[in-house]
């Protein structure tokens, strides 16, 4: 007959080997309009889930400096390309659901700020906005306000929103949130954090064009 001791510690490995954390390759891939898994480094149009009235892509909000993150209103406007940069060792270079990365648009500007997104304050707007200036990588808690995630929306299976609510230590100044649209009087619709959120599609940036210019959805 085994000893209770025999027993808990028989109990403790199958625990063990039965019991894992989630690790990054287990998380779902993030995939486009095409059912294709997002990739580190590629560029992407981030566009409204909602066709029609539910906007356009994603571009650059103001013609001065500071600069912050806004949707086009109309649907066909496609917006700047975006890049998404891992922040851990990725091995297949695949982008999945639920892990920390820089969102950076790929567009050479004439402010001194980075392309990368962040979380902060803008002037006149009293919610936290999604703005430049952020911070590639991670680099300590100062810097954990340029991490965002992707996650998966209600609704088709390509459909995802932003989140901001960093895995790594942060300043808990800026409350996790979802990513939604602030729209101000002049009609600029702004990304800011929001208990709405926006859903998105991704298409890449390479993807068959038709002859009139329009991306093929």
């Amino acid at each position: 007959m085994k000893s209770p001791t025999t027993l808990l510690a028989v109990s403790f490995l199958l625990f063990l080997f039965t019991t894992k954390p989630m690790l990054g390759s287990e998380l779902r891939p993030v995939v486009d309009v095409d059912g294709e898994p997002l990739r580190y480094g590629v560029d992407y149009f981030v566009v409204s889930a909602i066709r029609g009235a539910g906007g356009g892509g994603l571009s650059l909000a103001g013609i001065s400096c500071p600069l912050s993150v806004k949707q086009e209103r109309i649907d066909l406007m496609r917006g700047i390309p975006v890049k998404f940069l891992a922040v851990d060792v990725v091995g297949d270079n695949v982008v999945r659901e639920s892990t920390d990365l820089n969102v950076k648009f790929n567009i050479q500007i004439q402010c001194e700020e980075a392309t990368v997104w962040r979380v902060g304050r803008f002037e006149g707007l009293a919610e936290w906005v999604v703005r430049l200036g952020g911070v590639e990588g991670y680099h300590g808690p100062g810097t954990a306000d340029s991490l965002f995630k992707i996650q998966r929306a209600g609704g088709p299976s390509s459909s995802y929103l932003f989140r901001f609510c960093p895995s790594k230590p942060r300043t808990f100044l800026i409350p996790c949130g979802d990513v939604g649209v602030h729209s101000d009087p002049a009609g600029i619709r702004r990304l800011v954090l929001s208990d709405s959120a926006k859903t998105f599609v991704f298409v890449r940036a390479d993807r068959v064009i038709r002859d009139d210019g329009e991306i093929v959805m």
